[in-house]
């Protein structure tokens, strides 16, 4: 069962991958859509991808991954760290627990929706909590880099190390990673709280 739920979430991460990374500056940002400010699924990314591709008269399908990757950039189409955790967050979380992570999250001015997330606020209390034996690392535990600049989704714990996927400039974009556990410091892996056996039941209603 574990296994082909984690077959879903790869077949889902898939979707993400090589989109460009893509932050956010605009102070008109509150007008455009998700899709147009980082925070986007990748419903959301192929829909605006496809509108500017017709406006344009371009068929992408014609384009080669590289051709993709430069015509979203040139549009301004992509998603960034926190952005693409957040989405295979809610997704695993809707795929084991059959809840919305937006029931349980607080972002900045009290709101729980992706815009309001960035990586630190989602790797802080109250939303997560240091995982302090990485031994007990798990799928959709998030780790925290750069002073909690910039966050990675575990997707699966090895042996020794972990698969993650991330968004990155560094990385030109949604990348699969792997991290040595012995690269780790405590506390640099954090677990969202719905994820958490003694979480409390969240008061939020969708």
């Amino acid at each position: 069962m574990v296994r082909s739920k984690l077959n879903l979430l790869r077949s889902e991460i898939n979707h993400y991958l090589g989109l460009p990374y893509f932050l956010n500056y605009s102070k008109l940002s509150h007008h455009l859509s998700n899709a147009q400010v980082g925070k986007g699924n990748w419903q959301e990314i192929l829909e605006l991808t496809q509108e500017k591709a017709s406006q344009s008269q371009i068929n992408l399908i014609l384009l080669s991954p590289r051709e993709l990757y430069f015509f979203q950039k040139k549009h301004r189409i992509g998603i960034d760290c926190s952005g693409l955790a957040y989405h295979l967050v809610d997704f695993w979380l809707l795929l084991t627990k059959n809840k919305k992570l937006s029931n349980f999250v607080l972002g900045t001015n009290n709101q729980s929706d992706v815009r309001h997330l960035s990586a630190h606020l989602l790797t802080s209390n109250p939303n997560a909590h240091p995982v302090t034996d990485l031994k007990s690392v798990q799928t959709a535990d998030l780790v925290r880099e750069n002073s909690g600049k910039h966050v990675l989704f575990v997707i699966q714990k090895k042996s020794d190390s972990l698969d993650c996927v991330d968004s990155s400039r560094q990385g030109r974009g949604v990348r699969l990673k792997t991290l040595s556990l012995s690269s780790i410091q405590v506390p640099e892996v954090f677990r969202l709280r719905p994820f958490l056996s003694t979480s409390p039941q969240s008061t939020r209603h969708t």
